[in-house]
């Protein structure tokens, strides 16, 4: 049995499985340039390769920039066969954000690849940024996504989607790492930083991000920093592999290791939660519309 005393238990601080090694990649995204931002990713994907990582992410709309511009550069360029290409020539599991029509409608999508270039796993972002009119040119994704690699359980979001805690309170039923892929500005660094140690501490997961690096089309500054914290919410700092490119050990068994010391899902009412919306519940539809 393990004692908690007012600091973490040492028995709780590796996890029992093998560690995992994921390249950052705070890609200097160039808006509507997409040949040269996939030239940067095929450098990206090959230095991940070498340094042994089990998988390379990039950021949100990695290889359009973000903005309505995204749907044109997605119509001309081939994003998807350009990434399965070089993932499938490195060996190399790729986790990255594109645009992609369905059924008539855009969506802003986190597509993960394995070793072999096999497409996997697409996430369609829950929550559009509407205070910058994402909205209106991006359709609603409906529901939250899970891949799995080497046996891990990996919950996907969205840049918007961390300042809603019912995405991750699901994802970490079933994974004990949830991955953001952002195109947040420096100008909201500390909510971006403090939202994601909050997911870490709330379910008690590994809380990894990566954000674009350079400038918006509007002039907007990126955060450009990527961020990993433990289960118990303390940073990591991740190694710099390359430019703009980092790496960082994790071992997801940790996070169900601090679940069995620290074991806060037990005490979840989510039955008592449900009911207090009651009648709240009708307008949100229409606030989405």
């Amino acid at each position: 049995m393990i004692r908690l005393t007012g600091k973490f238990p040492v028995s709780c601080m590796k996890g029992k499985g093998d560690a995992m090694r994921i390249a950052l990649s705070c890609l200097a995204t160039e808006y509507g340039v997409c040949e040269k931002n996939l030239s940067s990713a095929r450098s990206a994907i090959q230095m991940a390769a070498e340094h042994g990582c089990d998988l390379i992410v990039f950021p949100e709309m990695a290889f359009t920039g973000y903005g309505p511009e995204s749907i044109r550069c997605a119509q001309s360029v081939d994003v998807d066969t350009a990434i399965s290409r070089a993932g499938r020539e490195y060996s190399q599991a790729v986790l990255y954000g594109h645009v992609r029509p369905e059924g008539g409608h855009w969506y802003n999508c986190a597509i993960l690849t394995d070793r072999s270039g096999t497409e996997t796993t697409v996430y369609r972002k829950i929550h559009p940024f509407r205070y910058a009119d994402e909205h209106t040119y991006i359709d609603m994704g409906s529901e939250p996504c899970l891949a799995s690699l080497s046996g891990t359980q990996i919950g996907l979001s969205i840049c918007y989607d961390v300042r809603f805690s019912e995405l991750y309170r699901f994802l970490s039923l079933s994974a004990p790492v949830v991955i953001n892929i952002a195109a947040w500005p420096e100008a909201r660094d500390q909510h971006f930083q403090t939202l994601l140690r909050s997911r870490a501490i709330e379910f008690q997961i590994y809380s990894i991000a990566v954000n674009q690096s350079g400038f918006a089309v509007d002039g907007t500054r990126y955060g450009g920093v990527p961020y990993v914290y433990d289960p118990w919410g303390e940073p990591i700092v991740p190694e710099k592999i390359g430019t703009d490119l980092y790496s960082v050990s994790i071992s997801p068994d940790t996070s169900y290791r601090v679940r069995e010391a620290f074991p806060v899902s037990a005490d979840v009412r989510m039955y008592l939660y449900t009911s207090w919306y009651g009648s709240h519940t009708s307008g949100e539809e229409g606030a989405e519309a």
